[in-house]
Order: C-alpha cells, then structure tokens, then sequence
C-alpha cells in the first residue's frame, strides 16, 4: 500500500502542524490529536482532505502518495521524486536521471533502458544515495 508522508509533507511545504490540523479538521474540537492519529497511522484523511491537502500544498492528490519513501509529481517532460533532502529529476525524452542532494547534483546518467517498473526504479535511485553516504 503506498502512503501519505504527512509529516514530510508539512515539513516541507513550511506548514505549521496546528495550522494543517485546523485546516484538515475545521470541525473537530481537536484537531492536532486527529493529526496526530493520522501521522500514527491509526486514521486515514478521507477524500476531501486529501484535496484540501493538495491544495494547499499545490499539487495534485496523486503526488500526495509516497512510494518507499518518494514523493512523485509530473511537470512537462520531467518526473521529478522527492525524498527528504534528494530530488531525481527524470527527463522522460533524454532517460536521463539526474539526482541532487540539498540542491547540489551528484549522479548524471541513464540509470534505466526502455521500460522498467517504478519499484526497480526507486531501488536504484536508493542505491545511489546510499553509495553517495558512504
């Protein structure tokens, strides 16, 4: 099951966790605490904050959802995934991957041909950023 790294999420967009929790939960007299179920993986957001998250955040729902970690979203001809302090950038003309780390470039190549399934992909993409913290 792919999730929603909520926390992520909040910390990188510069939200305040009471403000996200207010706006997720306008009608629950405590928000936090059901924040906070749903950072625990005890609740679930339902459809309507899931689309209220996204707008705030400014994107879609879809690159709302983590895959082992990642974040995904689409812009023009790139497939950009996000996972704490990393970007991949994969030009979807070129294959070409380029990753970054706190916005500095550290790996430039074609780390697949032809077609690949997203899982092997992600597994490459964590092989080398763990080679680039050794």
């Amino acid at each position: 099951m792919h999730k929603i790294d909520i926390d992520s999420i909040i910390k990188e967009a510069g939200f305040d966790k009471l403000d996200v929790a207010k706006q997720l939960f306008p009608d629950n007299k405590l928000p936090v605490p059901a924040l906070q179920r749903i950072r625990d993986g005890v609740s679930f957001l339902d459809s309507n904050q899931l689309q209220k998250l996204a707008d705030m955040v400014g994107c879609t729902v879809s690159d709302l959802y983590t895959v082992e970690g990642w974040r995904a979203k689409s812009e023009k001809e790139r497939n950009i995934f996000l996972k704490g302090d990393y970007v991949a950038e994969l030009c979807t003309r070129s294959n070409i991957t380029t990753v970054y780390h706190k916005g500095s470039m550290f790996h430039e190549s074609i780390i697949h041909e032809g077609t690949v399934l997203l899982s092997e992909y992600i597994n490459v993409l964590n092989n080398l950023i763990s080679k680039h913290n050794e």
